[in-house]
């Protein structure tokens, strides 16, 4: 291997560079091979001033060039983060750490500084630093929402306490039935808040596996059947004759075809119909569930996948919602490299389409 491969290789491989400034001709006297080839070999040609500020992202030159002033009046060792010219170079962010070199009277003649590429070290601090936010206002949001119960449930137990000292039983019972209700109320909006946690960390990754899609489908629908029964819902089942396989996370895309059912659930009155339904188009499985419910009005449609969303409203039979259903959904579809889609009509119905990467195989059915 010839001398520039590896050198080559330690450009590719170890991003860290020299370059020797010289105060007096405010010019790079020297610089390592790597630092030329990084800066998409533009430093070639009498690498001066100007051409050295060119190099740096505009809301960090004024920042530069204080540095490069600086060399001249201080002695001082310095240490700094810059942003940089995307299309000059090939990072976003650098480190530099400059060193004065001293001539024999004690002046600053030179400044040796060393450069390192940080980019992928401060993105990850601020996909930390983004998820740190987002923890926090869930935290703060999930505070808001849980006082009010937990003060219900204070003073339920109160009257409770009253009630079984004046003997009235059944009073009591209504009032324990309101507590247990709460509870589950609370408890699911915590399952729900510790979910959106989990899915926003950006190193979050889906354990995939073969899945035959009809039957997670089927699995879901079956749990939920006894509600539809139970207030007159009909529900449609719609898959194709021969099995299809999706590469999923079959236990986060639970959660989907669930939430999508629910929603529907909620939402349809008596003597309504759910469609659920499974295609094969192009490259694509998708995954449709229809309702003949009371829709969504259009203002509130693009609100629908937010977190805490202002669309969320309670269902036809009472249930309470968190806003956090849809949002949730998004995110594992996201993770599965899908995309979610809804059309609504208010007072017609609406219907969610799940896309998801069809790259698997198909075989019959038995």
């Amino acid at each position: 291997m010839t001398t520039e491969n590896l050198d080559q290789q330690i450009t590719n491989n170890v991003p860290e560079f020299f370059f020797i400034w010289d105060i007096e001709s405010q010019k790079i006297i020297h610089l390592t091979q790597g630092l030329n080839e990084y800066a998409r070999r533009e430093l070639i040609e009498e690498p001066d001033y100007a051409r050295m500020v060119d190099f740096v992202h505009p809301e960090y030159r004024d920042k530069f060039e204080e540095i490069l002033r600086s060399f001249s009046v201080h002695d001082t060792y310095q240490d700094h983060d810059l942003r940089v010219n995307e299309e000059k170079y090939r990072a976003k962010w650098l480190n530099i750490k400059t060193f004065p070199a001293e001539d024999d009277h004690g002046r600053v003649v030179r400044v040796v500084a060393h450069i390192s590429d940080i980019t992928k070290r401060k993105e990850e601090l601020s996909a930390l630093e983004d998820l740190n936010e987002k923890n926090e206002s869930v935290i703060r949001i999930l505070a808001h929402d849980l006082k009010s119960p937990i003060n219900n449930m204070f003073m339920l137990a109160h009257l409770a306490e009253r009630q079984l000292k004046d003997g009235d039983k059944a009073q009591v019972h209504n009032m324990i039935q309101l507590i247990r209700s709460s509870a589950q109320g609370m408890g699911k909006l915590v399952e729900s808040m510790l979910e959106l946690m989990e899915l926003t960390d950006s190193r979050l990754s889906a354990e995939m596996h073969q899945v035959n899609f009809a039957s997670l489908i089927k699995n879901a629908v079956e749990d939920l059947a006894p509600q539809f029964e139970e207030h007159r819902i009909r529900l449609i089942e719609q898959y194709p004759e021969k099995t299809i396989f999706a590469r999923l996370d079959a236990q986060k895309f639970q959660h989907v075809v669930s939430n999508l059912l629910s929603n529907a659930l909620k939402f349809t009155p008596e003597s309504g119909e759910v469609t659920i339904a499974i295609r094969e188009e192009e490259e694509q499985v998708l995954f449709e569930v229809g309702d003949t419910g009371i829709g969504i009005s259009e203002d509130k449609r693009s609100e629908i996948f937010k977190e805490f969303s202002s669309a969320r409203r309670k269902g036809l039979r009472g249930e309470n919602s968190s806003g956090l259903g849809l949002s949730i959904v998004k995110k594992i579809v996201s993770l599965h490299q899908g995309t979610i889609t809804m059309k609504s009509s208010p007072g017609i119905g609406t219907t969610f389409l799940v896309a998801l990467p069809h790259h698997q195989q198909t075989s019959s059915a038995d």
